[in-house]
């Protein structure tokens, strides 16, 4: 038996007249060396980009093995293996399949390789083309002494002959790429939790006459506190599909709790100064009229990122609300322990 391998298709766009929107004809060469690839491609890049008038451009195909048996299986990243070694291997295997099932399977000889029966393709891969497809599936499920498993050489091409070891390890990084990005977002949860607390406690010191208001500011920072560890139980679940779009849906989350924060306390602040008036005050308040000033420019640079990465599907998150209130708009009342009702002033404000 012979195996090739399909290294690329050169595909001439412009030829037998004009061409339809998303048309193209052309032709596909088959070259059979690694050596050969290399010298199309630099006798392209040096000629014009046109032939005979006509526009004609070149593209690769995905590198695959050709299958002259479906039984045919790959050794991934032994082609450099003496092959006796792995003949010996793959005997031993044939053996034992055939004790175990009464058959008498074999390993085909191959014409390409000398008449053995493990060959060289690629360069870099070993492959044979054992008599049945148990016998490769057999083989492809024992852990060999040495390189990466065989692989039927279907699902190899299907992962453009990157071994299941390497695509494992690529998720792997993926997976640890992911965390870092959590473990950051979790820092930033984190400060804003304390910035709730010390807010908290600023109110409860210095604005005791305020009782209603107070009420409000703590239960929305709950209702906060609560649903933003929904979030995180959401990113972690969908981080593989919905990283990019929960990763900005949580900063949008954050600049709108840090918004509705600074709204709440400039009110707080507006009220002091009526009753107390002050220069440190107006100067407080100055300060945080310019910070959310910043944060309403962040909250529209990040909602349009986010509208780039929903494109035609749009992520929404089921927010549990215990409270009566919600993460993004204000409170139009709050409950005390005792179940007693108050309403929030001048809520044109928020």
């Amino acid at each position: 038996m012979k195996l090739g391998y399909r290294l690329i298709d050169i595909t001439p766009k412009g030829f037998h007249g004009t061409l339809k929107v998303g048309e193209m004809k052309g032709l596909s060469v088959i070259l059979n060396t690694p050596t050969a690839v290399e010298k199309v491609s630099e006798a392209v890049r040096r000629q014009a980009p046109t032939f005979d008038g006509h526009a004609v451009t070149f593209s690769a195909s995905n590198t695959v093995v050709t299958m002259d048996s479906p039984a045919t299986i790959i050794g991934p990243d032994q082609g450099e293996v003496q092959a006796h070694y792995l003949e010996a291997e793959l005997q031993q295997w044939v053996v034992e399949f055939n004790a175990k099932n009464g058959t008498n399977d074999f390993l085909h000889v191959l014409s390409s390789a000398g008449d053995r029966t493990v060959g060289q393709v690629l360069v870099r891969h070993a492959y044979a083309v054992p008599s049945s497809v148990g016998l490769a599936e057999f083989i492809a499920a024992q852990t060999p002494h040495f390189g990466d498993p065989w692989e039927l050489a279907y699902n190899l091409n299907a992962n453009k002959l990157v071994s299941q070891r390497i695509l494992k390890d690529r998720q792997q990084a993926q997976a640890a790429s992911l965390a870092a990005e959590v473990r950051e977002l979790r820092t930033e949860f984190n400060k804003l939790a304390v910035r709730l607390k010390g807010i908290h406690a600023s109110v409860d010191d210095s604005v005791s006459e305020m009782g209603r208001q107070t009420i409000n500011l703590q239960t929305f920072g709950r209702d906060l506190y609560d649903n933003l560890r929904i979030l995180f139980g959401e990113f972690d679940q969908q981080a593989l599909i919905d990283r990019d779009v929960l990763v900005l849906t949580f900063k949008l989350k954050l600049i709108e709790g840090q918004l509705s924060q600074l709204n709440r306390e400039l009110i707080l602040l507006e009220a002091e100064i009526k009753e107390e008036g002050g220069e440190k005050l107006a100067a407080r308040r100055d300060l945080l009229i310019e910070a959310k000033s910043q944060l309403e420019a962040d909250k529209n640079k990040t909602i349009k990122q986010r509208d780039q990465h929903t494109a035609q599907r749009t992520v929404k998150n089921a927010l549990v609300d215990r409270t009566g209130l919600t993460v993004t708009a204000p409170p139009s009342t709050a409950r005390t322990s005792s179940s007693e009702m108050y309403e929030v002033i001048d809520e044109d404000l928020w």
